[in-house]
């Protein structure tokens, strides 16, 4: 007897009538609807609809077998509600037939779907105090959304979760475990790298047993807009949200992707901030080759949190980044503007003043070199004390300044780090930096709502 097919090769007309999925997405499809491969991941670019592809065969699975169980992750439960739960969720739902869709069970405070036959697709993060929640439950297919968010001890713990069995709705099949990953691929030395791409044990470091169980397929976006956003983009940008590859990491970077991700938060969860910089690295020439003129926006919570708000830097006259100056000033409520003083002296504050007379203006003087003023930064960082926000209006916003961050003291680049200059001379003024190896006391100022 001819084996039946697996409810991962099914279609999708029963549950969401009417959907193709774009050629990008079909290359994708035999990966996932594999019966061998049982580990995959989806790498690949931005907006290239890896996550509507998997939220679509995690759903697939639920509506073929009943009463199976099935887990989305994120690195925090913040951000799997605030994106997959209540953005892709509901692009989700927007595609499955409407008596599906009217029958579904949504529990918007646990975060759990609950379809018709029993079946329940459960939102979650691994924060450290859902460690054991976690462990107290099991999912015949777990879904790693941004994968290169998690360590790769979180996906150790969640590994043994993958477990229990269900059998298909029309047959006596048993559903196959599988897990799903997507990311935009960062480093080389990342843990998805090694596992998907170099077939490497990020536990061990040694060839992956049962490695014909793990694969990856690229799925970029093909969209000529979306393309020529990035028609001048680096090729570090490039490389990472459109070609969607991996690419070698600064061996001597003070800070990381890893990091970034980590403490990432979405503009919607930023609190109330008492203290508020516009913060400028002037560059005082505008011929093709002069720098660019960094200007940043950074915030301090009352629990000595800072938020990275924004990155308008750019190569601009000195009225131009004046003007833009003021303008972030009335934006954002700031308190202060913070700038570097060494290339101009008081032609930096006089031109402000031109833009706004009694600007509350400080200019602060690079005594020590870069990397020395970056360091007790880099160290805030690591601490968890800093974030980055992410705006999804403006999803890029912050990317190139990140690409200069890592690649700050790469071997071979020369490029002023002009944006990452006018952050840290952001972030010391809002700690206070005075000791150039560990930050100290945070400023106390008014209290307003960003």
């Amino acid at each position: 007897m001819p084996k039946k097919k697996s409810a991962d090769n099914a279609p999708t007309d029963a549950f969401a009538p009417g959907f193709e999925f774009r050629p990008n997405q079909l290359k994708a499809l035999p990966l996932i609807g594999s019966d061998i491969v049982t580990n995959i991941l989806l790498a690949g670019g931005g907006r290239s609809g890896k996550s509507v592809v998997l939220f679509l065969f995690v759903f697939l699975r639920a509506y073929y077998y009943p009463r199976s169980r099935h887990g989305i992750f994120r690195r925090t439960r913040n951000s799997c509600e605030a994106t997959l739960f209540n953005i892709t969720l509901d692009q989700v739902l927007n595609l499955l037939h409407p008596q599906l869709r009217s029958q579904l069970q949504i529990n918007k405070s646990d975060l759990i779907v609950t379809l018709p036959n029993g079946s329940v697709i459960t939102f979650d993060g691994l924060d450290e105090n859902r460690r054991e929640k976690i462990l107290g439950a099991e999912w015949q297919t777990i879904w790693v959304n941004e994968c290169n968010e998690f360590e790769y001890e979180d996906i150790e713990v969640l590994n043994t979760r993958l477990n229990g069995s269900a059998k298909h709705k029309d047959t006596d099949e048993l559903i196959i475990r599988k897990m799903f990953f997507d990311c935009n691929p960062r480093s080389t030395k990342d843990w998805d790298c090694k596992m998907f791409r170099d077939k490497i044990s990020p536990a061990t470091n040694k060839p992956l047993l049962n490695a014909h169980k793990y694969d990856f397929a690229v799925v970029n976006n093909e969209d000529p807009e979306y393309l020529e956003q990035y028609a001048n983009a680096t090729e570090a940008v490039r490389n990472r949200y459109v070609r969607g590859v991996w690419t070698n990491e600064n061996e001597n970077a003070i800070f990381s992707y890893a990091n970034i991700d980590e403490h990432r938060v979405l503009a919607a969860d930023v609190p109330s901030l008492k203290r508020i910089t516009v913060n400028i690295d002037p560059a005082v020439t505008t011929n093709p080759k002069s720098d660019l003129t960094g200007i940043t926006v950074t915030g301090i919570s009352h629990d000595g949190h800072a938020y990275v708000l924004a990155d308008h830097s750019a190569k601009m006259t000195p009225q131009e980044w004046a003007s833009k100056a003021v303008d972030l000033f009335d934006e954002y409520q700031a308190d202060v503007i913070v700038a570097e003083k060494n290339q101009g002296g008081l032609m930096v504050s006089n031109t402000i003043y031109q833009q706004r007379a009694n600007a509350p203006v400080k200019l602060v003087h690079a005594s020590r070199g870069k990397e020395v003023r970056a360091e007790p930064v880099s160290i805030l960082y690591t601490d968890g004390k800093v974030h980055h926000v992410t705006d999804p209006n403006n999803p890029n916003g912050l990317n190139l300044l990140e690409e200069e961050m890592v690649e700050f003291g790469m071997k071979g680049k020369t490029k002023s780090p002009d944006r990452m200059d006018s952050l840290v001379w952001g972030l010391t003024e809002l700690f206070d930096i005075t000791n150039p190896k560990r930050p100290s006391s945070v400023k106390m100022a008014r209290s307003r709502v960003f």
